[in-house]
This record gives structure tokens, C-alpha cells and sequence, in this order.
């Protein structure tokens, strides 16, 4: 009989134990139930995009090949691929030692035309002086007119016509053989006619130079920019100045700001597409010419942009969810355009808020969340 007793107390304890047991599961299954899992998303500042994408390619803003003014062997190319010029920078010479050696011989006969000039004054004073006292001789009838005339007044005239204009005609004339010996001399060298970044070299010395072939690429990139083709809906949405978003993936995933510095008024008769030239600052050289790129033409101004998923309409009214440590708050706010996948919140929200983007259809104000995903 006391066995039986004891039997039954034992059993009834274990009951009570696991009774208790799911008594604490089911009220742990409970507390979790009042947390809704829910996915976020930062709200940030950007541009909407229209969906309008311009594809082009980048090009230096601007770009030469240059060629020399004659034939001649190479003598030397102080630059190479890579290396920055400035404007008026020697960049090739020919091997040209007989320009040289005419050059030599023009500045040796304009120094010979200065000194016959020179020598034509001195000549001129004497002459001069002889005349005026022959004259006072003449007066005097002490020279007679014949002696006069050819001793004194001939010289004088003489003299002044080689001072007054032949040896200034002379010494010109040097100056232009000399001016034409120095430009020759200068068709042999090849001057970067802009400051930028040597893009090609097709010759080294000791090679035959002509007019016909470019012996170096020069190109600003200090600047690049873009040249895209817009349909005839798009073009007349543009304008010269307008700021656009440009994405070149090749350098970075965010979009360089670029401005349309012009439009062509017609369109292209193989492609009727319209060029947009769109310019980038390009301190860097990050972006380099012949990458591809992509032009969005968006609003330009900037705006806090949250996913179009994050909007609800609650009791008439526009809002978002904000999470705030654990708990959903409901936010009251004002929007504006939408691009179908991120809409502007004119006021509201501020840039680095987390919003509710999925899983807001079980929330209310005060709701607890748990966050199980974030949007992008």
C-alpha cells in the first residue's frame, strides 16, 4: 500500500515538471511571435534616373597628331608614351646640318649689311661736311662749279642715297634671308602645339620623318569627354550646360558628374542619332580615352531617395516605417518623383535612417521588429 503511494507521487511530480516545461516553450514561442521580421534600407542622398541611358565612349577633350613640316632622319625624340608636355614643347628634331649651316651663314650677312650700314653714316658725315664748306667756297668763287659738282656735291649725293636707302635695303634684305633660314631650320623641329599626355609614339631616331605620317599623339585628358548619340525623343530634352550623371564601370561603380557642352543640331546620317558631347573634369587621369560609359539623364538635383517598397499608405496618409532601436515607427511623409525603383521623400526623412522595405504589411506604430534582410 505505501508502495503504491509513493509509485504515484513520483509519477505525479514528473507530470508537473514537464507541464512546466512546455509552459515555459509555449510563452518563449510567444514572445518571439510579437517581433516581426521585417528588411531594411539606408535612406541616402542621390539623383533619380528617367530611365534615359545614353551609351558612348570617352574621348580627350583634345587630341593632335603631329607631323613634321619636311622629310628628313630623325635626330632625336625627347619624349615618350605617358609623359606630360607643355604647349610649345620640342617634342622631335630632324637631323638638318645644313639649315643649321645656312642659318649660321644669314646671321654672318646681316652682321656684314649692319656694318656697310654703318659705314655708309660715317661715309655720309664726311661727305656732308666736304659739301657744306665747298659751298661756302663756291660763294666765295674760290672753287669753280665744275670742281664743285665733282668733287663735292656728286660724293655728297652719293653718299646720302647709300645711307637713306641702299644700305637699309641691304641690311632688310639680310634680315629676311635670315628669317627664312631660321624658319627652315624650324620646319625640322616639331613643337607640341598643347600641354597633355603623349598617347603615341611612331618613330626613333635615325628613322625617316615625313609630312605624310604622324610622328607623335598628344592629348588633353585633362578633361574627357563623352560622346554619346541621343534618339529624336531624347534630344529635345537636353540642353547645352545641363548637369548629368555619368557611370564609367571601368573606373569605379560610382557615377562621375559630367555637363553636356553641346548638341548637335542634326543627326547622324548613318546612325540618326544626335552626338551629346558630355564634358568631365579628369584631374586623375582616371578615365581614359576609348573606355565605355554611360550617360544618365536624370533630375540633377539631389534628393533622399528610399525604395518605392518602402512607402505605405496608412489611413489616407503617405508614410514610411523608421526603425528605431527594436520598433517600427510609423513616419508621416512627403513624396515626389519615382523613377519605379527609388522614389524622392521631399521631407520627412533624413539621409542614414533605416526604413522598413519589406514585411510592413504586418506592422503598426510601436510594432517590434527583428531585422532579417537588408534592401539595397
Amino acid at each position: 500500500m505505501r508502495r503504491g503511494w509513493v509509485a504515484g507521487l513520483t509519477i505525479f511530480a514528473v507530470l508537473a515538471v514537464l507541464l512546466a516545461g512546455c509552459g515555459n516553450k509555449s510563452q518563449t514561442a510567444s514572445s518571439a511571435a510579437e517581433a516581426v521580421p521585417v528588411s531594411l534600407a539606408e535612406a541616402k542622398m542621390g539623383r533619380l534616373s528617367r530611365g534615359d541611358i545614353l551609351a558612348g565612349k570617352v574621348v580627350a577633350a583634345a587630341e593632335v597628331n603631329l607631323v613634321p613640316k619636311m622629310t628628313g632622319k630623325v635626330a632625336e625624340v625627347p619624349v615618350d608614351v605617358g609623359d606630360r608636355v607643355r604647349a610649345g614643347q620640342v617634342v622631335l628634331r630632324l637631323d638638318a646640318p645644313e639649315l643649321e649651316a645656312a642659318v649660321r651663314q644669314a646671321e654672318a650677312a646681316l652682321a656684314l649689311a649692319e656694318s656697310n650700314r654703318r659705314q655708309a653714316q660715317l661715309d655720309y658725315d664726311v661727305a656732308a661736311a666736304n659739301y657744306e664748306r665747298a659751298k661756302v667756297l663756291l660763294e666765295h668763287q674760290a672753287l669753280s662749279e665744275a670742281e664743285f659738282q665733282a668733287k663735292y656735291e656728286l660724293p655728297y649725293k652719293a653718299a646720302k642715297e647709300r645711307v637713306e636707302n641702299l644700305a637699309p635695303a641691304q641690311v632688310r634684305q639680310a634680315e629676311a634671308a635670315l628669317a627664312l633660314a631660321r624658319a627652315n631650320l624650324a620646319n625640322s623641329i616639331v613643337n607640341s602645339p598643347i600641354a597633355g599626355v603623349v598617347t603615341a609614339r611612331n618613330v626613333d631616331p635615325g628613322e625617316l620623318a615625313a609630312p605624310t605620317m604622324p610622328v607623335l599623339t598628344v592629348a588633353d585628358i585633362d578633361r574627357v569627354v563623352v560622346e554619346a548619340g541621343a534618339s529624336e525623343q531624347q534630344v529635345n530634352k537636353l540642353k547645352k550646360g545641363q548637369k548629368v550623371r555619368v557611370f564609367i564601370s571601368a573606373v569605379r561603380a560610382e557615377p562621375f558628374e559630367g555637363v553636356i557642352s553641346s548638341i548637335s543640331p542634326a543627326a547622324d546620317v548613318r546612325t540618326k542619332m544626335y552626338t551629346v558631347k558630355v564634358e568631365i573634369p579628369n584631374p586623375g587621369h582616371l578615365i581614359k580615352p576609348g573606355m565605355f560609359a554611360e550617360v544618365d539623364l536624370g533630375v540633377a538635383g539631389e534628393a533622399v531617395l528610399v525604395p518605392r517598397d518602402a512607402v505605405v499608405t496608412r489611413d489616407n496618409t503617405t508614410a514610411v516605417f523608421v526603425v528605431v532601436g527594436n520598433k517600427a515607427v510609423l513616419r508621416k511623409v512627403e513624396t515626389g518623383p519615382s523613377d519605379g525603383r527609388n522614389i524622392a521623400v521631399l521631407s520627412g526623412l533624413k539621409p542614414g535612417e533605416k526604413v522598413v522595405v519589406a514585411g510592413q504589411e504586418l506592422l503598426e506604430h510601436g510594432t517590434k521588429v527583428t531585422v532579417a534582410g537588408a534592401g539595397s
